[in-house]
């Protein structure tokens, strides 16, 4: 009577388990002596079903449940169920746990319950890559399931696979807490070879405040540890198969070191988080899509989700390879560096000291006719594209959009460039209906190629183009005009293009760039096709003007067949296009006015009589070259007719 009093409740086994009932199975906690096997059996009783149940239920500060291995739904064809529950209860597993070995294998562990395998010995070697101590969806064709649900229900292993070769599912719910020491894998294994069929195909749910993965023991936040544990503590999602990582409604990953979304060739990993306080935290490097480009990242940051990466190294931070995606929709990107080769869109905050942009960034209107705004805190080193379709970016560092594949596109767009931006030679800018903001003391500066896009752009700031700089510009109706709120300064040259539907006549003009204040000119003017006359431009103090002008170069301009003369086959041509427009000077078209009559006549009229010298008698192949006051009165007699017809 006077003995103290031990508290036990029960372990309970129904149907296939093994060991089964009371001589076996300590009903009371304590040691099983080998495996325990719920649901699969390896020798079942003759007419049983595979399916058993495992109920463990020790109070606290008892003798847990202990075992070698555990094994629940072990064979083809089995279901197997063990429900760890109550403050305290524990199974532990000297070696591994697989929930869904060959069949479909479920674990429950609720009301703050434990479930512990495989405790390493501090500083030993990382095991092999194959080695892990708990297993969700083992081989082909598996199910395994995991619920962890409410405070303190707690999964503790060494090397963890969610979807080895199977499909596994881990859901933590309601402030659950897993802890993974050395190596966490959600998607492992890819085999097509051999005959099999194996895609390994993982999913981590983690909700709710309080709900936390830690992945790795770092010494410097556990102030019981005296010394690091010697592990690295990684994060693979999709290692070699399809692996998924959702993060929700303030629930955190910790990684240790580094944290990778799609690691091997083929493979597949995403990562979701979203919601206020829900956190991807990396101690070391990020990496969305493997960097060499043979497999696919996509990182989701919804809205006020975080990833944040601490970053190894001066260099170190977030990397998204080739293949790579970072999607945003309202959340946080938060890296010392940011190095893109594959996408970044959508709207949210890249808060990161130096941007390198090797693939693209970019946004657009979504379908709510809402802007995506991008915000993007440091410096960018653009390489490659940069796009906003209808949408928003503001880059508060300054832009370099350097070399020969470099461009930012913006139409029916707003640039704001905090820093400044410098588009170099070899680099191209091209603006269409876009509003361009650059603060005092900053330029839009080129020395590359700028384009504009018929429609009118806005710069809030300073222009200034290089002597490198080329301007392409499209005239029409529409045209490409750049109103500039501060001054430019230009200099290089213009290319001019023509809307499809547009003939250019004498005397139209366009202001294609109108500031505060002019300083500069341009070298050349060029491009703007063929025809009666040519482009220039001419400066205001505030403005930059394209003119279409005749071509005193060329007095011939009823020299329709460009052959040196005036004679009757350019009337020729004139008669057989009168009434023509639009029309250029090779249809009849002297005037430039875009089409064929009687105006033109007169030009003809007027520069009838230009021959080249004559031929010498005798010349066999001497034609016979009309004499100039036949042709004057042949054309007197077509404007005669032109005239006619005018008054009908």
């Amino acid at each position: 009577l006077l003995a103290p009093c031990v508290a036990r409740a029960d372990v309970t086994g129904e149907g296939d388990v093994s060991p089964l009932g009371p001589t076996d199975l300590p009903l009371d906690g304590g040691i099983v002596d080998g495996d325990i096997i719920v649901g699969g059996t390896l020798a079942p009783p003759l007419g049983t079903i595979p399916v058993g149940r495992l109920v463990v239920d020790v109070p606290a500060f008892t003798e847990p449940l202990v075992s070698n291995n555990g094994f629940i739904g072990n064979t083809i064809g089995s279901v197997g169920e063990a429900t760890i529950t109550g403050f305290f209860s524990e199974w532990q597993l000297n070696d591994t746990l697989v929930v869904g070995r060959l069949g479909q294998g479920y674990l429950n562990v609720t009301g703050t319950a434990f479930v512990t395998t495989a405790v390493l010995v501090p500083g030993a070697e990382n095991p092999g890559d194959d080695d892990f101590d708990f297993i969700v969806g083992e081989f082909e064709g598996s199910q395994g399931f995991v619920t962890v649900d409410g405070f303190a229900s707690t999964l503790r292993n060494d090397n963890l696979s969610v979807g080895h070769r199977g499909q596994g599912r881990i859901d933590m719910t309601n402030r659950a807490v897993m802890t993974t020491r050395i190596e966490a894998s959600v998607g492992s294994v890819l085999d097509l070879t051999g005959g099999d069929d194996a895609i390994g195909a993982g999913y981590v749910l983690l909700d709710g405040r309080g709900t936390r993965w830690n992945i790795g023991i770092d010494a410097a936040i556990a102030p019981g540890n005296p010394a690091p544990d010697m592990f690295d503590g990684v994060l693979y999602v999709g290692r070699e198969g399809r692996g998924t990582v959702e993060i929700r409604n303030q629930a955190i990953v910790v990684v240790e070191t580094d944290t990778i979304l799609g690691e091997l060739v083929d493979s597949f990993g995403k990562v979701i988080v979203t919601g206020t306080g829900s956190q991807l935290l990396t101690r070391e490097d990020l990496f969305v899509g493997n960097a060499a480009g043979i497999s696919v990242g996509e990182l989701h940051l919804g809205p006020l989700g975080e990833a944040r990466t601490i970053g190894n190294g001066a260099n170190g931070g977030t990397f998204v390879g080739a293949l790579g995606l970072v999607e945003m929709t309202g959340g946080t990107l938060f890296s010392p560096n940011v190095t893109n080769n594959g996408l970044i869109r959508g709207y949210g905050r890249v808060e990161s000291a130096a941007v390198v942009n090797n693939g693209e960034i970019r946004n657009s209107v979504v379908a709510n006719q809402l802007r995506e705004r991008l915000l993007l805190t440091g410096a960018v080193a653009n390489t490659a594209n940069i796009e906003s379709i209808g949408g928003e970016i503001e880059f508060l560092g300054a832009v370099a959009n350097a070399g020969p594949d470099a461009q930012v596109v913006a139409i029916d767009a707003i640039l704001r460039f905090g820093g400044g931006v410098i588009n170099s030679d070899g680099a191209r800018i091209f603006l269409e209906n876009t509003l361009i903001f650059v603060p005092a003391g900053q330029s839009f500066a080129s020395a590359g190629t700028l384009s504009l896009w018929a429609g009118e752009s806005t710069l809030v700031g300073d222009l200034e183009l290089a002597s490198s700089n080329l301007l392409n510009v499209e005239l029409g109706n529409p045209y490409s005009r750049l109103e500039v709120v501060g001054d430019a300064s230009l200099g290089g040259s213009v290319n001019i293009s023509l809307a499809d539907d547009y003939l250019p006549q004498i005397g139209d003009s366009f202001e294609i760039i109108d500031a505060q204040s002019r300083a500069g000119t341009f070298a050349t003017v060029g491009g703007g096709g063929a025809g009666a006359g040519f482009w220039q431009a001419s400066y205001t103090a505030s403005s930059a003007i394209l003119s279409y002008v005749s071509d005193l170069a060329n007095t011939l301009m009823s020299d329709f067949d460009r052959n040196g003369f005036v004679d009757g086959a350019d009337l020729a041509i004139l008669r057989m296009n009168f009434g023509l427009a639009p029309a250029t000077q090779a249809d009849g078209d002297a005037n430039g006015d875009g089409q064929v009559d009687g105006f033109d006549l007169l030009v003809f009229q007027r520069q009838l009589g230009t021959f080249p010298p004559v031929v010498p008698a005798g010349n066999a192949n001497a034609g016979t070259v009309p004499e100039p006051s036949t042709l004057a009165l042949a054309a007197a007699g077509l404007l005669a007719l032109a005239c006619r017809r005018r008054v009908r």
